[in-house]
């Protein structure tokens, strides 16, 4: 009968997950230190781990969302590149203008639609009798 080994494979798999939140957490640090971006994709590739361990290690994951929250930039973009009041409303205006012509062209193809049925009925003519029209 073989001995029972299982408490070093316990020890050695703890030992191992150490050594990953440790590196986890300094690859936290490093990147925030530097200025770049704390991401998950970005923290997983620079400490070696999956992004699941990232996820699933509630302290590494507190870290790492602070850490975010500290050094994510403001959203929006700076004045000088945001679009002004005015040209948001010509966009808004040509949309509104692409809409009404979709909304025309629309009921135009609904009454071509609505005649050629009713030619359709009158003439007795199935969808199958029709010639295709590929071959015609």
């Amino acid at each position: 009968m073989h001995a029972d080994n299982s408490h070093h494979l316990a020890a050695s798999a703890t030992a191992r997950s150490k050594a990953a939140v440790a590196r986890a957490l300094a690859s936290i640090d490093a990147l925030s230190r530097t200025g770049q971006p704390v991401t998950f994709p970005d923290v997983a590739k620079h400490a070696g781990v999956s992004r699941a361990f990232l996820y699933a290690n509630e302290d590494v994951r507190r870290a790492l969302v602070e850490a975010r929250a500290r050094t994510t930039p403001a959203t929006s973009p700076p004045p000088e590149v945001r679009a002004s009041d005015a040209s948001l409303l010509v966009r808004l205006q040509q949309a509104h203008h692409r809409i009404a012509d979709l909304r025309h062209q629309n009921s135009q193809l609904r009454k071509e639609l609505a005649n050629a049925l009713t030619i359709q009925r009158r003439h007795h003519v199935q969808p199958h009798d029709r010639p295709d029209p590929v071959t015609s």
